[in-house]
């Protein structure tokens, strides 16, 4: 086996049970490192062959005990859960930059899903048309590095405003050499496919989240502007279905339309977690 191989190998047994998004970065970024340092280490020295250059780049990287455990110490994957009583957990939770980073990521994924459903769904087809021209294979290979290159975006975005880790380099198999190759890489590649899979995914799932994020926050806000509005805009009793509101009821309403903006805020949290186990089990190469 070459050195590299087994150093790659004996990295990912080093980092076993951690989270695969530092799983594969870690990868990664050996692979890319080692396999540069080799090639210019051939470059320096012609007549040194390629394991033993590999060696010596390997020995300048430093051990995969050593990478494994800087990866590790690096900052959570995921952002840190509330703590104090139950009132500081239930209300604390408006202070949070990630709560308000996964409500915005539901609010705008209404957006973000029609444009990925639309790029997936129009480039397959486009691809399968095109192959009986001779631009059908470029024009395909252009649309998966797409796909992989929208899926490293998807990825940041969600560790911007969600806080959860996800990978920070595209999936490259630097063992490939020339387009041909990394065309049929990509073409056999799973990660391909699942992370246009998740593209696909993304329509239902934004309109369910901007359906959810739109109606809660819009009955709490009502609820907690009742009062006013019934005095500006109101001045009988309110009936429905045959019942008479009374006004004192319009007292009440903003209570509990300050308790769903708290629960609206809770559940854009958690939503947003659901969202980052599912772009992690799609979107990271296991």
């Amino acid at each position: 086996m070459h050195p590299i191989d087994t150093y790659i190998k004996t990295l990912r047994e080093n980092l076993k049970g951690a989270d695969p998004v530092l799983i594969q970065d870690a990868v990664f970024d050996a692979t890319e490192h080692l396999t540069r340092a080799m090639e210019e280490l051939m470059k320096e020295s012609p007549g040194k062959d390629a394991e033993s250059s590999a060696v010596e780049a390997i020995a300048r990287y430093g051990t995969p005990e050593e990478i494994a455990g800087a990866y590790t110490n690096e900052s959570p994957s995921s952002p840190p859960a509330p703590s104090g009583s139950f009132a500081a957990r239930f209300f604390g939770v408006i202070a949070d930059g990630h709560t308000w980073g996964s409500f915005f990521y539901l609010l705008f994924s209404l957006a973000t899903g029609i444009f990925y459903f639309t790029w997936a769904v129009t480039g397959i087809s486009l691809s399968l048309g095109f192959m009986v021209l001779v631009i059908g294979i470029p024009f395909m290979g252009l649309f998966l590095l797409s796909i992989r290159s929208i899926a490293v975006f998807e990825g940041r975005l969600i560790e911007w405003m969600l806080g959860y880790r996800m990978p920070r380099h595209p999936i490259i198999d630097v063992s490939k050499k020339g387009l041909w190759e990394q065309f049929k890489s990509w073409l056999s590649d799973g990660y391909t496919w699942s992370a246009m899979a998740f593209f696909i995914l993304m329509l239902p799932l934004g309109i369910i989240y901007f359906t959810l994020m739109v109606t809660f926050m819009s009955i709490s806000l009502a609820f907690m502007a009742s009062p006013i509005v019934y005095f500006i805009f109101h001045h009988d009793p309110i009936q429905i279905h045959g019942f008479v509101v009374e006004p004192w009821v319009y007292y009440l309403l903003p209570i509990a339309g300050f308790l769903m903006f708290f629960l609206t805020l809770h559940l854009a949290r958690a939503l947003g977690r659901l969202q980052s186990i599912t772009a992690k089990s799609m979107l990271v190469k296991g």
